[in-house]
């Protein structure tokens, strides 16, 4: 029997595979790490099994009962092997920086004890397996999985293909293509992705991907609501949410951060826009797509590329003098449901400005108008470079 870990568990959908697996390959599940709201779930398919709330871990908070996990012995090999990862941890504390207050010595603490947390927990429960439902990217359950890596654990996680409904497991988000090459079908593409192919194809409207048309129907470029209108649609439910939970103070603070945030991405998204300019798609070009941030497709799917900036100056310094380089931001950066200020802001977009060869541009021109006219795509990660895939080799 394996001991196991289940992170990200607070889906239903996800426990249900997971306790489907555990009758019929004989698992042993013995801690979950899940949402806060997934608690009750977790305990319908997993009674015996301890659960840890995220906010537990995202604050790096040990409950009584778990014992002493953080204990003093930070042994140096340890720490040595797990330096790779750190860069990337550090990076992904941004989504909770709501407050400014995530200093770079309180997220050196937080990377430590987090990974003495894991360690020490892995070594008491004996654990010989953790699952992850998609690539860890929270911080504290992408450091389990680098502490896995460190100690040998084996990991499964799920990829999501490019291609609808079509899933393949993996033993780690470094060597998705590695890990996809060695699983042999026997079954031949399905008729919905042959088709989906063919769009891909042809017109942007027609192939254009489903979270980009969903994204696109929830944020229509600059279409932000007024403070004002911000504050009456948010002030119900923070009313209610101050009578009727627990952690009013958060609560507020909460509040507060989103009407502050989305004052943040307008003046961003303007700045962007008053920056970016007209591509002349004659002359020759690389056309670098940017990844939303944070986001796991970025970091840490970006390896040490999850600093895009990196990526743009090192092409920058490395083309032909006659290249341009074209680089066009992910639309979701700018959306008003997300907290996408906490990782760019005009800085970011005021450092590609100033390199002598690229300029952004705006977003007047689709993924697939670029790609065709480009000589070269570059990206982190994203459908881009699918795309780029499918209608640069046919």
């Amino acid at each position: 029997m394996k001991n196991c870990i289940i992170a990200q568990g607070g889906l239903v959908d996800w426990l249900i595979i997971i306790k489907k697996l555990s009758l019929d390959i004989n698992l042993n599940v013995k801690f979950i790490l899940g949402s806060d709201q997934g608690k009750s779930d977790a305990n319908k398919y997993f009674p015996d099994t301890y659960y840890y709330k995220n906010s537990f871990a995202k604050n790096c908070y040990i409950p009584k009962e778990l014992g002493n996990l953080i204990s003093q012995d930070k042994t140096d090999i340890f720490f040595k092997k797990l330096d790779i990862y750190k860069n990337n941890y550090l990076k992904m504390l941004d989504r909770f920086n709501a407050d400014g207050s995530l200093s770079i010595k309180k997220r050196l603490l937080f990377f430590n004890n987090h990974a003495i947390f894991w360690r020490n927990l892995i070594q008491k429960k004996k654990i010989n397996l953790v699952f992850f439902r998609i690539a860890p990217h929270q911080a504290y359950d992408f450091l389990l999985y680098a502490v896995c890596r460190i100690m040998k654990v084996k990991t499964v996680m799920f990829e999501k293909t490019n291609l609808p409904n079509l899933i393949f497991p993996v033993k780690s988000y470094e060597n998705v293509k590695d890990e996809i090459d060695k699983i042999k079908s026997s079954e031949k593409i399905s008729n919905d992705n042959n088709n989906f192919l063919r769009k891909v194809n042809s017109s942007y409207n027609e192939g254009m991907p489903p979270h980009v048309r969903f994204k696109l129907k929830k944020f229509q470029g600059g279409n932000y609501p007024t403070f004002f209108r911000h504050i009456a649609k948010k002030l119900p439910q923070l009313i209610v949410n101050l009578f009727f939970k627990k952690y009013r103070l958060n609560t507020f603070n909460r509040f507060i951060f989103e009407i502050i945030n989305l004052q943040r991405n307008k003046r961003i998204y303007k700045f962007y826009i008053q920056n970016s300019k007209i591509a002349d798609l004659t002359k020759k070009f690389i056309f670098v797509a940017l990844q939303c941030e944070p986001e796991r497709q970025s970091n840490p799917q970006g390896g040490s590329f999850f600093n895009q900036l990196k990526m743009i100056e090192y092409l920058s310094y490395a083309v032909p003098k006659d290249y341009l380089i074209y680089v066009k931001e992910h639309i979701s950066q700018f959306k008003s449901f997300q907290n996408c200020s906490l990782s760019k802001n005009e800085e970011f977009y005021k450092k590609i400005i100033k390199l002598k060869n690229v300029c952004l541009i705006n977003f007047n021109y689709n993924s697939f108008e670029l790609i065709d006219k480009s000589r070269m795509v570059a990206l982190v990660s994203g459908s881009v470079g699918f795309e780029s895939f499918v209608r640069k080799t046919n």
